[in-house]
């Protein structure tokens, strides 16, 4: 089962922006929350910006429970994957430290990421030690130095499984970060058909939906068996829905999770619901049918392999731009792109639309060929195999003529 959004996704996650945030502490810190603490604080949506902590959301809880030695005792909800933002990788999760306290973190070593989830998944009590304290946006700062380790001993206080299902509203869900998993009651505006989406050597089906409720609305993405699993004008709740980002417009918008969704009919609300907002997508691409051409030109890049992104070649090398790695030129390094002069289909209007990678792989496959990263892919293959095709039904950015998605 795919859990995804648009094509773009596939290869890519959507950075976070922590230009402001420090490695190691996330603000300032004293090195452990003191034993003489104040016993409430607030606890807020995480916020890796400079963002008033207020504006997300506070709600009081209990200060951790900590041992002389600064010891958390808790339970672990809500880890994401690990995430990007240049070369900083982060993880976010809540730390249930009371029947019903929960405190913000956010863990900046990758490895932790495990005992993080799999404390979480396994609904095991852990012990947090050599964490740090960010007061300016009330959560717990994991680190390189810090140690988590499972409990055997049962905890005075029983897990709350309650906190993984709770339901948000669509507004609250642009608050919450990219790969969060979420709980939502809505009704569905409006459904696109089932589409079938060539990924790699697999073949997918997908339909797309508005939801709304009475806080606003938002775009969803349903994956193979749940590509009919709902109707239009019909209100359900929404279980282990994951958020996502579009890398093309970077706005936010929901699918359906490899593991663990659900769906269930519940009654309408009571109150109107919000008009629902379009999306920038859907303001500012088309979808036509095109025939190419022409070639323009065909190009290469290279990216890096650990981030994605651009990279560029230093004698035998490569550098990446972004998080300075240096790494061996692999075939899978090169990247193609091209300019094509195409036809409308429809309407016999000619235009010149830039493809990159991915969708030119898509169009590939659309003339029935494979777009192999070998020694044996150039220039004149590329063109040989887009110039035989025949038409193809594209979406582009009508505001610079870049190629969005290739639809099958």
């Amino acid at each position: 089962m795919a859990d995804t959004g648009d094509m773009s996704d596939i290869e890519h996650e959507e950075e976070q922006g922590l230009e402001n945030t420090n490695l190691d502490s996330a603000g300032p810190v004293p090195a452990d929350i003191p034993p003489t603490a104040p016993s409430k604080f607030l606890i807020v949506a995480p916020s890796l910006e400079n963002t008033n902590p207020d504006s997300a959301g506070p709600v009081p809880a209990d200060i951790p429970p900590t041992a002389p030695n600064g010891e958390i005792l808790c339970y672990v909800h809500k880890v994401t994957p690990v995430m990007n933002s240049g070369r900083i990788k982060y993880t976010t999760c809540q730390l249930q430290t009371g029947t019903n306290a929960l405190v913000k973190a956010i863990c900046f070593s990758p490895p932790k990421n495990k005992p993080l989830r799999l404390a979480m998944e396994k609904k095991s009590p852990v012990k947090i030690q050599n964490y740090d304290y960010n007061e300016k946006f009330s959560n717990v700062v994991i680190k390189n130095k810090s140690s988590i380790s499972t409990l055997s001993e049962k905890l005075p206080f029983a897990l709350n499984d309650s906190i993984d299902s709770e339901v948000l509203t669509i507004d609250s869900l642009y608050t919450t970060v990219p790969q969060q998993l979420v709980t939502v009651r809505a009704t569905v505006n409006d459904i696109s058909g089932v589409k079938t989406i060539k990924v790699e050597h697999k073949t997918l089906k997908k339909s797309s939906a508005t939801l709304v409720d009475p806080t606003g609305s938002i775009s969803a993405v349903f994956w193979e068996e749940w590509a009919s699993c709902v109707q239009a004008k019909k209100t359900y709740l929404f279980k282990n829905l994951r958020v996502k980002r579009n890398n093309y417009t970077k706005e936010l918008y929901v699918n359906t999770a490899k593991e663990g969704f659900m769906v269930e009919m519940t009654e309408d609300f009571e109150e109107d619901l919000a008009e629902p907002e379009p999306t920038v997508l859907e303001m500012t691409t088309k979808e036509i049918d095109i025939t190419i051409i022409g070639i323009r030109s065909i190009s290469t890049y290279y990216i890096c392999g650990s981030c994605g992104k651009k990279a560029v070649q230093v004698g035998s090398l490569l550098k990446c731009e972004t998080c300075k790695m240096k790494q061996r030129i692999m075939a899978t390094s090169k990247q193609w792109c091209a300019r094509l002069f195409v036809e409308n289909s429809n309407t016999s209007e000619h235009l010149n639309i830039m493809v990159f990678h991915q969708h030119l792989r898509k169009m590939f496959q659309c003339n029935g060929k494979e777009f192999e990263w070998n020694e044996n892919l150039d220039e004149d293959k590329i063109t040989c195999v887009l110039l035989e095709g025949g038409k193809i039904n594209v979406t582009y950015d009508i505001t610079d003529n870049k190629l969005v998605d290739v639809n099958f």
